[in-house]
């Protein structure tokens, strides 16, 4: 693996820069990668006995960097992207990242697996690797790791390289996971049973999908019960073995019956994290909904101590407002041809776009969704590519033609333009997809 050890010599001297250095701020995003992210590398430096403090940022402005500036530390950034608004910091600067390099104008120790042709990894992969090489006693972290690639879409592809694979195999030799075979529904021990059923669109349930009254009967006709001896709705992990058997004969038949023959895209392997009592793309949920709601103050009691009572009354706030901000993108949801967008300017929240823009991409078969929302003098773009082509590349460059910046993955990617310039790059943006789309 010649270029997975290039890479891991970047992490080296990353530390080497490191060891010096007797305190630090750590700064990093706020989404579930980054959340993943800090966590890892809080713990890590915890136990190598650096004082630190953390700074969770949705994105890198001037406005933050004037913050960032008055704490005078060396600065290490997590999962937010390069920008060249760094060469604002006069201290010492540390990158461990994952988005495409940018040149930055400055002198900076970092480390970043797309500088040697390595895209699969996340935030909190990057982040987990460090923590590994400053002290294997930090394998105890690697659940974490996969969390964050669960919250940034890129777990399965991850999965597929050497790196994700040890990744894996350190998780599950710390007893940190279980790996089942199960039905591929969204909820495992956190969504009750019906409507995670209903909810369920890939794999497509015919007359289920979508239709919460046809869930509930056919649970009944099956005679699984949908609420156990408390009242508390049952989810697909309280079911006994004997009811998942049942339920999994039967969606293989809904199917068969209208014409879907692959009985194997029902099942995947999920993750299930012991430690947190949730299959690993819930726990992802639950970081992605700490971030959105700004509570990031739960972020770090993963690392302390774990408090599900805590973080499921934080998901189901993120998840009502989620619901109901949905709801209006679908009322200003705009299709053309296979581009689905939503202009909510001044009707959306900013920190609700990027998932909206997620979950649209599961419900419509448009290939690419766009979804605006403004903060202050910016229009803010979320976009989702189900092409596997490289939209975010056009997405930058229209960006930095418009006095913006922009970035991310193939699957998802955004943009920030002044909010004057917001009709201009969504013109330009029809017009460049036009020729790929």
């Amino acid at each position: 693996m010649p270029l997975s050890n290039d890479f891991l010599e970047s992490i080296r001297r990353v530390i080497t820069a490191l060891e010096e250095i007797d305190e630090l701020l750590v700064v990093s995003h706020y989404d579930c990668d980054g959340l993943s992210s800090a966590c890892i590398v809080a713990k890590a430096l915890h136990r190598w006995g650096k004082d630190f403090q953390l700074f969770i940022a949705k994105e890198l402005t001037k406005e933050v960097m004037s913050k960032l500036r008055d704490y005078d530390l060396p600065v290490l950034f997590l999962d937010l992207g390069e920008s060249k608004l760094v060469n604002m910091l006069k201290q010492p600067i540390f990158i461990l990242d994952h988005h495409a390099p940018a040149g930055l104008g400055r002198e900076v120790v970092r480390a970043n697996p797309e500088d040697f042709g390595i895209h699969e990894l996340s935030g909190s992969a990057v982040a987990y690797y460090f923590a590994k090489l400053l002290d294997e006693r930090n394998r105890d972290c690697s659940d974490l790791a996969l969390v964050g690639a669960a919250g940034d879409m890129q777990l399965k592809d991850m999965l597929g390289t050497e790196l994700g694979k040890a990744i894996l195999e350190d998780a599950e030799g710390q007893g940190l996971i279980d790996r089942i075979y199960e039905l591929k529904l969204f909820g495992y021990s956190s969504r009750p049973l019906h409507l995670a059923l209903s909810y369920c669109f890939d794999p497509f349930l015919p007359g289920i999908s979508g239709n919460e009254s046809a869930a509930v009967q056919l649970l009944a006709e099956l005679g699984i019960r949908l609420k156990d001896e408390e009242g508390k709705f049952r989810t697909l992990a309280d079911l006994s073995e004997k009811e998942k058997e049942k339920l999994r004969t039967q969606l293989v038949l809904l199917r068969s019956a209208h014409g879907i023959k692959d009985a194997e895209s029902l099942f995947d392997w999920l993750i299930l994290l012991r430690q947190y009592g949730y299959e690993v793309n819930e726990f992802a949920t639950i970081l992605n909904a700490i971030g959105r709601l700004e509570r990031y103050e739960l972020a770090l009691s993963i690392v302390k101590e774990f408090q599900r009572e805590q973080l499921e009354g934080v998901l189901r706030d993120y998840q009502r407002r989620l619901a109901k901000e949905l709801d209006l993108a679908q009322q200003l949801l705009e299709l053309e041809g296979d581009v689905a967008l939503v202009d909510g300017c001044g009707k959306l929240s900013v920190n609700l776009a990027s998932p909206i823009a997620t979950i649209l991409t599961q419900l419509l078969e448009a290939k690419i969704v766009i979804v605006v929302a403004s903060e202050g003098e910016e229009a803010k773009f979320s976009v989702r590519n189900k092409l596997k082509l490289p939209i975010n590349e056009i997405v930058r460059e229209l960006a930095q033609e418009l006095g913006g910046e922009g970035g991310g993955h193939l699957e998802a990617c955004g943009a920030r333009v002044p909010i004057g310039e917001k009709d201009e790059f969504i013109a330009r943006l029809r017009e460049r997809l036009s020729h790929v789309v």
